[in-house]
């Protein structure tokens, strides 16, 4: 399977995994504030719907596609801790974008995620501290959160490394084993 393929199949789980996002976020909405309490976002998250399958059918580069598939919930979740009080969940959604950047094994890709992930935390940090990290919001919280993001995409960014030289051997060993067949 080359890349190509496996990013092919890597855009449909980041599909799906939008819409499942999404129904994450707007299903407690609807369940504590009713459904007229939560129109905003509920058209925030078709919005969200509505690129996320734009971005699937757009004929653009896998990098960029994959790149943009990945910045959508979290640009959505940022906005989020805007708009709406405290919520851990938030932070839980947020730490998950991490990893549908991560399906593509690409370090460039998670390097660029990582500096608009670090832009939105700190954003995030001076606009609304009290939405973004609770009541309780200190320098050692902010530093916390930061380190465990910061730590996870470091990680992410030397799998990803070993995984995309996987991906590349089996694809190598793939030809190989096809032109043996073929001769």
């Amino acid at each position: 399977m080359s890349y190509h393929t496996y990013c092919k199949k890597v855009h449909k789980v980041n599909l799906f995994l939008t819409f499942f996002l999404i129904t994450l976020i707007l299903t407690p909405l609807i369940y504590l504030r009713g459904f007229l309490a939560s129109k905003t976002y509920i058209m925030f998250g078709l919005v969200v719907a509505a690129l996320a399958i734009l971005n699937f059918f757009i004929p653009i580069s896998d990098k960029v596609k994959g790149l943009l598939f990945a910045l959508l919930p979290a640009t959505a979740i940022s906005s989020l801790f805007i708009i709406d009080n405290f919520a851990l969940n938030k932070h839980y959604i947020l730490f998950f974008t991490t990893i549908m950047i991560a399906l593509y094994f690409n370090k460039q890709l998670i390097m660029i995620f990582g500096a608009f992930i670090n832009i939105y935390i700190f954003a995030l940090y001076f606009l609304r501290p009290t939405n973004f990290l609770g009541a309780e919001h200190n320098i050692p919280l902010f530093l916390t959160v930061y380190s465990v993001i910061c730590g996870t995409l470091a990680a992410l960014y030397f799998l990803s490394d070993a995984g995309n030289k996987l991906i590349l051997n089996a694809t190598s060993k793939n030809r190989r084993h096809k032109s043996l067949f073929n001769n």
